[in-house]
């Protein structure tokens, strides 16, 4: 290789290690094999400025076709840390099924693999050892399923399920009620529906008589 066309590859080695920006300039240089000086010194110089440019690009890009830039990324890691954790479950569920404490009685759930070791130390330095309910790793697995359904549009808010098609122009509500409704509807804070009112039925008494003479 002529030493032009070896500058010109040393140069896209440094830019994509710059690009990526996971080493120190001094680690970068002996990466390459050449000295820091050389490296600081292309760094000040826009043509090999363009050079980095074009190499965080095509990272980019890379990153854009196949992470988690994009929504199928984002799916498959959500997927590949459920089966991951699913794993965990299995293997805690072996591990626990033939455990006992110590009234050598079996763990309750022990081959769930729901549970998780937790070992404590008391103030008079006793260790102690006891088998929880894992609530944090089945709330992760929660989220991620979560997150999955969001991504592939199949999640869908408990609000949503409210019914819309109600006609607030019915003339069975007052003013007031038809206003709770809406409010109801959208989200807003509301109290309870008041019955619709009735109206109150007048009895007129008639005024008594005097009796003649009276």
């Amino acid at each position: 290789m002529n030493p032009l066309a070896r500058v010109v590859s040393t140069q896209a080695v440094v830019a994509t290690l710059i690009a990526e920006n996971r080493q120190s300039i001094p680690s970068i240089a002996k990466t390459a094999g050449i000295s820091e000086h050389v490296v600081r010194r292309w760094i000040d110089t826009p043509a090999f400025q363009e050079i980095v440019a074009s190499a965080r690009a095509k990272l980019l890009d890379k990153i854009w076709d196949a992470g988690i830039a994009r929504k199928e990324g984002r799916i498959a890691a959500y997927q590949d840390r459920w089966n991951r954790l699913n794993d965990l479950i299995i293997e805690r569920a072996d591990a626990f099924k033939d455990v006992v404490d110590e009234e050598n009685m079996p763990i309750p759930g022990g081959n769930t693999g729901l549970l998780s070791k937790v070992v404590r130390v008391s103030p008079r330095g006793q260790r102690i050892i006891s088998y929880d309910f894992d609530f944090p790793l089945l709330r992760e697995m929660r989220e991620l399923e979560k997150q999955a359904a969001i991504e592939s549009g199949q999640f869908i808010e408990k609000s949503a399920h409210l019914h819309t098609n109600i006609d607030l122009s019915d003339d069975a509500m007052t003013p007031d009620q038809r206003e709770q409704v809406r409010r109801a509807l959208i989200g807003e804070p509301h109290h309870a529906l008041a019955p619709a009112p009735i109206e109150a039925e007048v009895q007129v008494l008639e005024e008594p008589v005097e009796a003649a003479g009276g």
